[in-house]
């Protein structure tokens, strides 16, 4: 059952109480009458007018209100239009999160950018050793000590497995201005790379690719 506390949440409108209730809209044997009743009944309730009724009647109306297929409709359409090669040379999706493997194997992956995180090797490094280290000290331990910044890119495809696009030291610097500017919930991330199973379903980018819907 949809309450009142639902409704206003959903079209960002405070509905009255008992308006519904106490409105005389229609008579007792007219209201289930088929043609009856119209969104324009609506009207002799106080408090709605034009635009709320096209708002809510637009949402009511619509194949997908919640959005629930969202993200399989925008995928579905990248995947159609690179496989109908429109983008030649581009890279083209041989997995989905569900059958992407666990042990190293090279996938290429389409999905939506649920999130972004950056990391400091040397921060990581004097995280996770036994013993305490001073930046110098961490430093002297890296292979390329130049290159510290790298990332972790959170994507989603229709089956709801989040995969984690690792973007390591030595390839961040082609792609840091790419992921800085990744539009959460919006943008699409096509990637190559290898497979793993660490930390979750996880690829090691070797090449990536920023879509706008």
């Amino acid at each position: 059952m949809v309450t009142k506390k639902e409704i206003d949440r959903l079209f960002d409108v405070p509905m009255p109480t008992k308006q519904f209730v106490d409105a005389e809209l229609v008579d007792d044997e007219s209201f289930c009458e088929a043609d009856a009743f119209g969104w324009e009944n609506f009207l002799n309730v106080k408090g709605i007018g034009p635009k709320t009724i096209e708002k809510i009647r637009e949402f009511v109306e619509a194949d997908d209100p919640f959005g629930v297929h969202r993200t399989k409709r925008i995928l579905d359409s990248i995947r159609r239009f690179i496989n109908g090669g429109n983008m030649p040379g581009t890279l083209v999706p041989t997995h989905i999160s569900i059958d992407i493997p666990a042990e190293r194997e090279l996938v290429c992956y389409l999905g939506i950018v649920r999130g972004k995180r950056y990391y400091d090797a040397v921060e990581q490094l004097q995280k996770y050793t036994t013993e305490e280290l001073t930046r110098e000290e961490a430093l002297a331990q890296l292979k390329d000590p130049h290159l510290l910044k790298y990332a972790a890119i959170e994507v989603e495809d229709e089956y709801n497995e989040p995969v984690r696009v690792r973007v390591s030291r030595w390839l961040f610097p082609d792609y840091a201005w790419d992921i800085s500017h990744l539009k959460i919930d919006t943008d699409v991330v096509l990637v190559k790379g290898y497979s793993s199973d660490f930390g979750g379903v996880s690829i090691q980018a070797k090449e990536l690719v920023v879509i706008e819907p």
